[in-house]
Protein backbone atom coordinates (compact mmCIF):
# COMPACT_ATOMS: atom_id res chain seq x y z
CA UNK A 1 0.00 0.00 0.00
CA UNK A 2 0.86 3.28 -0.58
CA UNK A 3 -0.07 6.66 1.07
CA UNK A 4 0.43 10.19 -1.01
CA UNK A 5 1.09 12.87 0.99
CA UNK A 6 -1.57 16.40 1.57
CA UNK A 7 -3.72 18.03 0.01
CA UNK A 8 -2.55 18.28 -2.99
CA UNK A 9 -2.17 14.77 -3.63
CA UNK A 10 -5.85 13.87 -3.50
CA UNK A 11 -7.00 12.25 -6.43
CA UNK A 12 -9.94 13.42 -8.58
CA UNK A 13 -12.25 10.59 -6.58
CA UNK A 14 -11.20 11.38 -3.39
CA UNK A 15 -8.16 8.72 -2.84
CA UNK A 16 -5.58 9.22 -0.53
CA UNK A 17 -4.02 5.86 -1.18
CA UNK A 18 -3.77 3.05 -3.05
CA UNK A 19 -3.19 -0.62 -2.90
CA UNK A 20 -0.82 -2.51 -4.88
CA UNK A 21 -1.02 -6.14 -5.15
CA UNK A 22 1.24 -8.26 -7.30
CA UNK A 23 1.17 -12.00 -8.27
CA UNK A 24 4.53 -13.54 -7.85
CA UNK A 25 3.33 -16.83 -9.97
CA UNK A 26 2.34 -14.19 -12.92
CA UNK A 27 3.94 -10.90 -12.30
CA UNK A 28 0.50 -9.88 -12.26
CA UNK A 29 -0.13 -6.18 -11.04
CA UNK A 30 -2.86 -4.40 -10.07
CA UNK A 31 -3.56 -0.81 -8.43
CA UNK A 32 -6.55 0.10 -5.97
CA UNK A 33 -7.29 3.62 -5.51
CA UNK A 34 -8.87 3.58 -1.94
CA UNK A 35 -10.19 7.11 -0.27
CA UNK A 36 -9.99 5.29 3.30
CA UNK A 37 -7.16 3.12 4.48
CA UNK A 38 -8.81 0.14 6.02
CA UNK A 39 -10.19 -3.25 6.26
CA UNK A 40 -13.06 -2.92 3.94
CA UNK A 41 -11.72 -1.49 1.24
CA UNK A 42 -8.47 -3.72 1.54
CA UNK A 43 -10.89 -6.65 1.02
CA UNK A 44 -12.72 -4.86 -1.74
CA UNK A 45 -9.51 -4.63 -3.62
CA UNK A 46 -8.29 -7.86 -2.76
CA UNK A 47 -11.42 -9.61 -4.31
CA UNK A 48 -11.21 -7.97 -7.28
CA UNK A 49 -7.50 -9.06 -7.72
CA UNK A 50 -8.01 -12.39 -6.72
CA UNK A 51 -11.22 -13.04 -9.47
CA UNK A 52 -14.10 -14.43 -8.35
CA UNK A 53 -13.20 -18.40 -8.85
CA UNK A 54 -9.07 -17.84 -8.07
CA UNK A 55 -8.04 -19.83 -4.74
CA UNK A 56 -5.19 -18.35 -3.30
CA UNK A 57 -2.83 -20.60 -1.86
CA UNK A 58 -0.67 -17.99 0.38
CA UNK A 59 -0.94 -14.34 0.81
CA UNK A 60 2.25 -12.45 1.53
CA UNK A 61 2.03 -8.72 3.24
CA UNK A 62 3.71 -6.24 5.34
CA UNK A 63 1.56 -6.94 8.32
CA UNK A 64 -0.52 -3.80 7.84
CA UNK A 65 -3.74 -4.05 10.18
CA UNK A 66 -6.02 -3.45 7.22
CA UNK A 67 -4.38 -6.43 5.33
CA UNK A 68 -4.55 -8.69 8.20
CA UNK A 69 -8.07 -8.31 8.26
CA UNK A 70 -8.88 -8.38 5.25
CA UNK A 71 -7.26 -12.01 5.29
CA UNK A 72 -9.06 -13.10 8.14
CA UNK A 73 -12.56 -11.74 6.30
CA UNK A 74 -11.37 -13.42 3.26
CA UNK A 75 -10.14 -16.93 4.99
CA UNK A 76 -7.10 -16.61 2.97
CA UNK A 77 -3.31 -18.33 4.59
CA UNK A 78 -1.45 -15.66 5.76
CA UNK A 79 2.21 -14.58 6.23
CA UNK A 80 3.80 -11.73 7.09
CA UNK A 81 6.98 -9.86 6.47
CA UNK A 82 9.29 -8.94 9.24
CA UNK A 83 8.17 -5.86 10.57
CA UNK A 84 10.32 -3.00 10.17
CA UNK A 85 13.03 -5.23 7.81
CA UNK A 86 12.05 -3.79 4.61
CA UNK A 87 14.16 -6.01 2.50
CA UNK A 88 11.92 -8.93 3.70
CA UNK A 89 9.34 -7.48 1.29
CA UNK A 90 11.89 -6.45 -1.50
CA UNK A 91 9.92 -7.50 -4.69
CA UNK A 92 6.75 -5.97 -3.88
CA UNK A 93 8.31 -3.11 -2.47
CA UNK A 94 10.37 -2.58 -5.96
CA UNK A 95 6.96 -2.75 -7.72
CA UNK A 96 5.27 -0.40 -5.80
CA UNK A 97 8.15 1.95 -6.73
CA UNK A 98 8.24 1.17 -10.26
CA UNK A 99 4.02 1.93 -10.09
CA UNK A 100 4.61 5.05 -8.23
CA UNK A 101 7.54 6.16 -10.66
CA UNK A 102 5.98 5.05 -13.63
CA UNK A 103 2.17 6.78 -12.62
CA UNK A 104 3.78 10.24 -12.34
CA UNK A 105 5.33 9.74 -15.55
CA UNK A 106 2.15 8.92 -17.19
CA UNK A 107 1.05 12.21 -15.84
CA UNK A 108 3.54 14.49 -17.09
CA UNK A 109 4.01 12.77 -20.38
CA UNK A 110 0.14 13.36 -20.55
CA UNK A 111 0.26 16.82 -19.25
CA UNK A 112 -2.16 15.75 -16.55
CA UNK A 113 -2.97 17.39 -13.47
CA UNK A 114 -1.62 15.26 -10.38
CA UNK A 115 -5.21 14.60 -9.21
CA UNK A 116 -5.26 12.06 -11.98
CA UNK A 117 -2.85 9.96 -10.00
CA UNK A 118 -5.75 6.96 -9.54
CA UNK A 119 -6.45 6.28 -13.39
CA UNK A 120 -2.63 6.96 -14.36
CA UNK A 121 -1.40 4.19 -11.51
CA UNK A 122 -4.03 1.82 -12.81
CA UNK A 123 -3.04 2.49 -16.42
CA UNK A 124 0.56 2.03 -15.82
CA UNK A 125 -0.23 -1.25 -14.00
CA UNK A 126 -2.31 -2.78 -16.56
CA UNK A 127 0.08 -1.46 -19.48
CA UNK A 128 2.94 -3.53 -17.34
CA UNK A 129 0.48 -7.08 -17.62
CA UNK A 130 0.11 -6.81 -20.86
CA UNK A 131 3.35 -5.92 -22.21
CA UNK A 132 6.39 -8.86 -22.09
CA UNK A 133 8.98 -8.28 -19.43
CA UNK A 134 11.31 -9.00 -22.67
CA UNK A 135 11.09 -9.82 -26.45
CA UNK A 136 9.89 -13.69 -26.47
CA UNK A 137 8.23 -13.32 -23.06
CA UNK A 138 4.49 -14.42 -22.14
CA UNK A 139 3.28 -11.76 -20.67
CA UNK A 140 1.39 -11.56 -17.59
CA UNK A 141 -1.75 -11.63 -19.42
CA UNK A 142 -0.90 -14.27 -20.93
CA UNK A 143 0.27 -16.12 -17.69
CA UNK A 144 -3.06 -15.39 -16.44
CA UNK A 145 -4.84 -16.21 -18.85
CA UNK A 146 -3.80 -19.58 -20.11
CA UNK A 147 -1.73 -18.52 -22.68
CA UNK A 148 -4.56 -15.89 -24.49
CA UNK A 149 -2.90 -12.86 -26.27
CA UNK A 150 -4.52 -9.17 -24.81
CA UNK A 151 -6.85 -8.34 -27.03
CA UNK A 152 -7.43 -5.00 -26.46
CA UNK A 153 -5.04 -2.57 -27.87
CA UNK A 154 -2.14 -0.95 -25.92
CA UNK A 155 -2.91 3.04 -25.55
CA UNK A 156 -0.46 5.60 -23.81
CA UNK A 157 -2.14 7.24 -20.70
CA UNK A 158 -4.19 10.37 -21.94
CA UNK A 159 -4.46 9.38 -25.51
CA UNK A 160 -7.34 10.87 -27.46
CA UNK A 161 -9.73 8.38 -28.53
CA UNK A 162 -12.02 9.15 -31.89
CA UNK A 163 -14.91 6.96 -31.59
CA UNK A 164 -17.23 6.28 -33.91
CA UNK A 165 -19.75 3.84 -32.34
CA UNK A 166 -22.57 1.77 -34.54
CA UNK A 167 -26.04 2.89 -34.46
CA UNK A 168 -26.44 0.12 -32.18
CA UNK A 169 -24.11 1.12 -29.41
CA UNK A 170 -24.55 3.89 -27.07
CA UNK A 171 -21.99 5.41 -25.11
CA UNK A 172 -20.75 7.91 -22.58
CA UNK A 173 -17.75 10.54 -23.74
CA UNK A 174 -15.46 11.49 -20.95
CA UNK A 175 -13.17 14.52 -21.39
CA UNK A 176 -10.20 14.55 -18.60
CA UNK A 177 -9.21 18.08 -18.07
CA UNK A 178 -5.56 19.41 -17.92
CA UNK A 179 -3.19 21.60 -16.46
CA UNK A 180 -1.30 23.32 -18.88
CA UNK A 181 -1.11 26.32 -17.15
Amino acid sequence: VYKRQGEKSKGYDGSEAAMVSLDLATRWREVAPMARHNRVAAVKALQHFAGPSAKIESFYTDSGRELVAAAKDLEWCHTTSTPYIHHTNGPVERDVRHIEEGSRTFLARAGFDPRWWPLAAECFAMNLNVTPPFEGAATSWEKRNDGEVFPGYILPFGCAIHLRPSDSVSYKHLTLPTNRE
